[in-house]
């Protein structure tokens, strides 16, 4: 448990590109789930340690973190990207399309979170910055208007 909380204390003091972001508790199994937005609209959310969507200001996915994946955009698809050999300090990315039951995992995994986000019922506020005692308006007006079926953007950039 105290290294949940240093992860979540530490998103909260130190994730500053993040003007305003709040931490969660879902009540019906205890994960910690963080939600940010930038000043340009662009939303994070990160959902325990293994999980992470970032969506851009068109309210696209952008990137995703998946269980040990790094998954980016690209011409509106996901794809993998890996770590290959490094040429004079330099780090080279492969990137590989990703296979439908990895797909159908993220869908399902957003699904659920779409559904936690919009009913808000298994949600608990522990922090939120700038300071609340419930749901970011924010938030509430993101969710809204975000499709439950995700939108993969062209690229991978926040704008």
């Amino acid at each position: 448990m105290a290294r949940q909380e240093s992860d979540r204390e530490n998103l909260m003091k130190e994730a500053t590109g993040f003007p305003v972001r709040a931490i969660f508790r879902l009540m019906s199994n205890g994960e910690e789930l963080f939600v940010g937005m930038r000043d340009g609209g662009s939303v994070s959310i990160y959902v325990g340690t293994e999980v992470v969507f970032h969506f851009n200001a068109a309210k696209s996915l952008r990137r995703v973190f998946y269980f040990g994946k790094k998954l980016a955009a690209e011409n509106g698809e996901l794809v993998e990207l890996e770590r290959t050999d490094s040429i004079e300090d330099r780090i080279q990315l492969s990137r590989r399309k990703i296979d439908r039951s990895l797909l159908i995992a993220i869908q399902g995994h957003w699904d659920r979170l779409f559904e936690v986000l919009s009913d808000q019922t298994d949600l608990q506020l522990i922090e939120s910055i700038p300071a609340s005692n419930r749901t970011p308006s924010w938030l509430n007006e993101w969710i809204s208007t975000v499709a439950s079926d995700l939108c993969v953007a062209s690229g991978p950039n926040a704008s």
